[in-house]
Protein backbone atom coordinates (compact mmCIF):
# COMPACT_ATOMS: atom_id res chain seq x y z
CA UNK A 1 0.00 0.00 0.00
CA UNK A 2 2.78 2.39 0.88
CA UNK A 3 4.61 1.58 -2.35
CA UNK A 4 1.49 2.39 -4.40
CA UNK A 5 1.04 5.67 -2.54
CA UNK A 6 4.66 6.70 -3.13
CA UNK A 7 4.43 5.72 -6.80
CA UNK A 8 1.22 7.72 -7.27
CA UNK A 9 2.63 10.80 -5.57
CA UNK A 10 5.80 10.55 -7.67
CA UNK A 11 3.82 10.46 -10.91
CA UNK A 12 1.62 13.39 -9.82
CA UNK A 13 4.67 15.41 -8.82
CA UNK A 14 6.87 14.70 -11.86
CA UNK A 15 4.16 14.68 -14.55
CA UNK A 16 3.89 18.46 -15.06
CA UNK A 17 7.69 18.89 -15.00
CA UNK A 18 8.19 16.26 -17.67
CA UNK A 19 5.38 17.73 -19.77
CA UNK A 20 6.93 21.20 -19.54
CA UNK A 21 10.36 19.89 -20.57
CA UNK A 22 8.87 18.04 -23.55
CA UNK A 23 7.06 21.17 -24.72
CA UNK A 24 10.08 23.40 -24.17
CA UNK A 25 12.52 21.23 -26.11
CA UNK A 26 10.26 19.14 -28.35
CA UNK A 27 8.59 22.02 -30.25
CA UNK A 28 11.64 24.18 -30.88
CA UNK A 29 13.21 22.52 -33.93
CA UNK A 30 12.18 23.38 -37.51
CA UNK A 31 10.54 19.94 -37.65
CA UNK A 32 8.99 19.47 -34.19
CA UNK A 33 9.63 16.16 -32.48
CA UNK A 34 6.13 16.16 -30.98
CA UNK A 35 4.47 16.68 -34.36
CA UNK A 36 0.85 17.83 -34.28
CA UNK A 37 0.92 18.37 -30.52
CA UNK A 38 2.99 21.53 -31.08
CA UNK A 39 0.31 23.05 -33.32
CA UNK A 40 -2.24 23.27 -30.50
CA UNK A 41 -2.48 25.94 -27.85
CA UNK A 42 0.09 25.81 -25.06
CA UNK A 43 -2.47 24.96 -22.36
CA UNK A 44 -4.01 22.19 -24.44
CA UNK A 45 -0.64 20.64 -25.25
CA UNK A 46 0.49 20.89 -21.63
CA UNK A 47 -2.72 19.27 -20.40
CA UNK A 48 -2.48 16.40 -22.86
CA UNK A 49 1.16 15.72 -22.03
CA UNK A 50 0.51 15.91 -18.29
CA UNK A 51 -2.37 13.45 -18.57
CA UNK A 52 -0.23 11.14 -20.70
CA UNK A 53 -2.48 11.04 -23.75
Amino acid sequence: MLRALIFGLTILHLGPGIAFALLAFGCEAPVPVLGALCGRSAFSSFGLLTAGN
